[in-house]
């Protein structure tokens, strides 16, 4: 059987930046802390961004930030809720729960952006130290990345992290993807083609804009990733 590779699919780039640049407008104290801004442009809409620790109740929320973002999106494929919160029905140990093993050999937290009722966004910020033994960097990852498109609720939200980073030692800040963009994790990087297919196993998926906002924040490129569509010829399918 021969297997023919059809053009490129799409790109997902992991990208990154330094973290010692001043973040004016990032919190600096400890765990939920709540940062009150104003978005312009919108009605002067005022949000806060708070800050949630590993275990936190409002972890709920942060969840479901992706149903608010990705709604009506015919094309995005939703995570398990038990993966992230865990499950005692099924049996499973969530990645946003202090005893899934991820936590024993990193440092994570996460930032919620919301108005009222409303969730805007959310973030997280992660040491993955093995990977940094490993490769004798001090990079600090952001991930779990999902916003409304409004560039003040991005760069709130990326401030948090970069600045709980850059508190911590870290000198480069990259993602998005999960808790870090390690080689082997799923979901990395960001698309910036072929919005309107599914992802594959994976992969991950999100709105057009979300490039823009992010090298609009001042993140560059890491790297490419590649998906192709992969078609198998035969008999039945001669191509």
């Amino acid at each position: 059987m021969i297997r023919r590779r059809l053009p490129l699919h799409a790109l997902y780039p992991a990208i990154e930046t330094d973290v010692r640049e001043r973040c004016p407008h990032a919190p600096t104290g400890g765990h939920n802390g709540t940062l009150a801004l104003w978005v312009k442009g919108r009605s002067d809409m005022r949000f806060a961004v708070q800050e949630l620790p590993l275990g936190d109740r409002h972890l709920r929320a942060f969840v479901e930030v992706s149903w608010h973002i990705h709604r009506g999106d015919p094309c995005w494929t939703p995570p398990l809720r038990g993966e992230l919160l865990g499950s005692r029905l099924l049996g499973l140990t969530g990645l946003f729960t202090p005893a899934h093993p991820y936590h024993r050999n990193a440092e994570v937290t996460h930032f919620l952006a919301r108005s009222g009722g409303r969730l805007l966004g959310r973030v997280s910020a992660a040491i993955n130290h093995r990977f940094n033994a490993h490769h004798g960097t001090k990079i600090g990852f952001f991930g779990f990345f999902d916003v409304v498109n409004v560039f003040s609720v991005a760069k709130a939200l990326l401030d948090s992290a970069r600045s709980w980073l850059s508190a911590r030692g870290m000198r480069a800040m990259r993602g998005p993807g999960g808790y870090s963009t390690a080689t082997p994790e799923p979901y990395q990087g960001v698309l910036i083609d072929g919005f309107d297919t599914p992802p594959t196993v994976e992969l991950t998926h999100n709105p057009p804009y979300y490039a823009e906002l992010l090298e609009r924040y001042g993140l560059r490129k890491v790297k490419d990733y590649h998906a192709y569509w992969i078609i198998p010829t035969g008999p039945d399918n001669p191509g």
